[in-house]
């Protein structure tokens, strides 16, 4: 048979039919990869994009990121960015994406007031770590320091006090923790250089040494060679020591560098246990070898344990703030049990002794029976008449509805972080009005006492703010004169002359733990009112800090409060009103104070947004999309055989949150 030029056999057809196919196929599948990564882009870029409308006068204001859209509307805005980046462009071209269709099966959002007030807590804890800066947790400790036993609750609100400065003065210098980390860093960078200062050094006396013994230099070379190494050495010396200090300040990996500084320091101190320069010169040949040696174990040091992560040391200061909170807790427990020892016990037995000795007065003019019936009196709940002015309290009042954050009935279960208990008690402070700042044009005038209390009305949370802040003076008060022999000493003798005449060793006792008690309460009145006043108050006082001394018990039991002349310094370096309202909230572990936060943003917003509302606020959206791929390459008759409908489909999740 005759073949034409140009044709190909029916075999070599099929085959190049197959290749291609097989091409086609390959080319496909590849496409389908791409896709697969185009549409993640995609599903990120629209979810990233549509959360990145928030609300920029919150930021600003409050430093919350939040997205005010409902959740329809951000559904709509991620649905029209994924439309938009699937359609392609217009013109003869090829469409390598070729998306058929897509839905949103399924979606999760989050809002501010959701898992118990977790959200809220972390977006003020982001907020400021940028205000305090990237260390704040090494903020919140910067006092911490060595304190020791109750004395610690100081420790504590110094390091409260510290960071709120640190607020106002972001360019003030980092925590002794992270000093201690960067100086130690900065001064292993120094030894190495010292390390290189002795090698070249010890070179240079190796060839002066060689010269000398080859008699081409002068013994003064010889001697100039060894100074300069020596002074190297000398350097290295104050850098170990340097070093060793900062050592001490540190809380992680110390055992590895120790030991290695030790050994270095002990031979060292082998060479010239007393420090003498040599001035012989066979002194300075035979020491040679030493230096050698000392060098090769300084090489040895291994300083790389303390270049410490961030997120590492902030693990440490969070334990460090859950001992010291702890400490605090536990020493107000201590207080409030001294008190509590006048409760349950029978003291109208006491009151009518049948010797009657009770009545007798003291030198004071104060009997037993006045004691007794004074701490009756104080063990009721405080009023705001004790301390301050009541005709001047605001009667203003928040208007809340089931709507608001604070009445949510299910408001879920909160994980938040003693660390970020913290910074929202600094946050608080920052953001909010109290008693000592409040603004007039405010819905409250006391915001920090709403956050802390929960009374629709200012007056309430006022009174129930100092009744708090008077225990904590009260049981810190007793914590102090319990801890001071002199002042001890003056509640003994006090209680042996009132109630030593009983007769009853019991009764005398009981009466010294009731003197203690009307002392630290006396004591406290007069701390809060002059907080109230805008003074400062020290957390712990010493016996000089005191107001009253127990040679005034007459003022103490009738109310008058006469300070004794001469005796209480002025505080210029304790905690004023508002620091004390924050170490209250801190020790407030309830989550409520997150949603009563977050009522007076919204009623404060509201002001300017009629329909505002908190819990609409979304905080984090997390979106499933399921794109249809159309067959490009191969036909939809030839896929459906292998996939259900012919058709590929790809899923895609993304999540954003702030």
């Amino acid at each position: 048979m005759k073949k034409e030029k140009g044709s190909i056999s029916i075999y070599a057809a099929i085959s190049f039919t197959c290749i291609i196919a097989l091409v086609l196929t390959l080319i496909e599948a590849g496409r389908y990869e791409y896709c697969g990564a185009n549409l993640s882009i995609v599903t990120n870029n629209a979810v990233e994009s549509a959360m990145g409308d928030y609300a920029n006068e919150l930021v600003d204001e409050y430093g919350l990121f939040l997205n005010v859209n409902t959740d329809d509307e951000l559904v709509g805005k991620i649905d029209e960015y994924v439309l938009a980046n699937i359609s392609g462009f217009e013109g003869d071209y090829i469409d390598l994406l070729s998306v058929a269709n897509y839905e949103i099966p399924s979606k999760e959002i989050k809002h501010i007031t959701d898992d118990g007030g977790s959200f809220m807590a972390k977006e003020v804890s982001d907020y400021m770590k940028i205000k305090v800066g990237e260390d704040a947790a090494s903020a919140l400790i910067d006092k911490y320091g060595n304190s020791t036993a109750i004395g610690n609750i100081s420790s504590f609100i110094k390091s409260v006090k510290s960071a709120k400065k640190k607020i106002e003065r972001v360019a003030e210098a980092a925590s002794d923790l992270y000093d201690a980390y960067e100086n130690i860093k900065n001064t292993a960078d120094e030894i190495k250089d010292d390390i290189r200062g002795i090698k070249k050094a010890v070179k240079n006396m190796r060839e002066v040494i060689e010269d000398y013994k080859a008699a081409e230099c002068e013994f003064e070379d010889l001697e100039k060679a060894y100074n300069i190494l020596v002074g190297q050495v000398d350097n290295l010396k104050k850098d170990l020591e340097d070093i060793s200090s900062f050592g001490e300040k540190a809380t992680d990996s110390k055992s590895e560098y120790e030991e290695g500084k030790e050994e270095a320091q002990s031979i060292y101190g082998q060479i010239w246990p007393d420090e003498e320069t040599p001035e012989t010169e066979d002194e300075l040949l035979d020491n040679y070898d030493d230096v050698k040696d000392v060098i090769e174990v300084i090489e040895g040091i291994d300083l790389s344990d303390f270049d410490k992560t961030k997120k590492l040391a902030e693990e440490n200061a969070i334990k460090i703030i859950e001992r010291k909170l702890d400490k605090l807790t536990e020493s107000i427990d201590v207080a409030k049990t001294i008190k509590n020892l006048t409760k349950g016990i029978k003291l109208d037995s006491i009151i009518n002794n049948p010797n009657k000795s009770m009545g007798k007065k003291n030198g004071y003019g104060v009997s037993g029976k006045d004691i007794v019936k004074y701490v009756e009196n104080i063990s009721e709940d405080i009023i705001l008449g004790q301390v301050m002015d009541v005709s001047k309290v605001s009667n203003l009042k928040i208007n809340r509805d089931d709507e608001s954050p604070s009445n949510i009935k299910d408001k879920g279960k909160g994980n938040i972080k003693k660390i970020d208990e913290a910074l929202f008690s600094l946050y608080c402070a920052d953001v909010f009005a109290s008693y000592t700042d409040k603004k007039e044009d405010s819905l409250l005038n006391y915001e920090m006492e709403y956050i802390l209390c929960g009374h629709e009305g200012d007056k309430e949370n006022l009174s129930e703010s100092v009744a708090k802040l008077l225990a904590l003076r009260e049981a810190t008060n007793v914590i102090a004169i319990l801890s001071n022999p002199d002042m001890l000493n003056e509640a003994r003798t006090l209680a042996l002359s009132t109630f030593g005449l009983t007769g009853v060793p019991a009764i005398t006792v009981l009466g010294e733990v009731l003197i203690v008690a009307a002392w630290g309460y006396a004591e406290s009145v007069l701390d809060v009112r002059n907080l109230l006043a805008k003074g400062r108050c020290k957390l712990i006082k010493k016996r000089t800090d005191f107001k009253l001394s127990l040679g005034n018990i007459g003022s103490i039991m009738n109310g008058s409060f006469v300070e004794t002349e001469g005796e209480g310094e002025t505080i210029h370096d304790g905690l004023n009103y508002k620091e004390f309202l924050e170490i209250l909230m801190f020790a407030t572990g309830k989550t409520s104070k997150y949603y009563r936060a977050m009522d007076l943003i919204e009623e404060r917003t509201k002001q300017k947004k009629d329909d505002f509302r908190m819990n609409q606020c979304i905080v984090k959206a997390s979106v499933d999309i399921k794109y249809e791929l159309k067959p490009l390459f191969i036909s939809k008759d030839i896929t459906k055989n292998f996939m259900e409908g012919g058709t590929v489909f790809v899923n895609r999740k993304a999540e954003y949150g702030y």
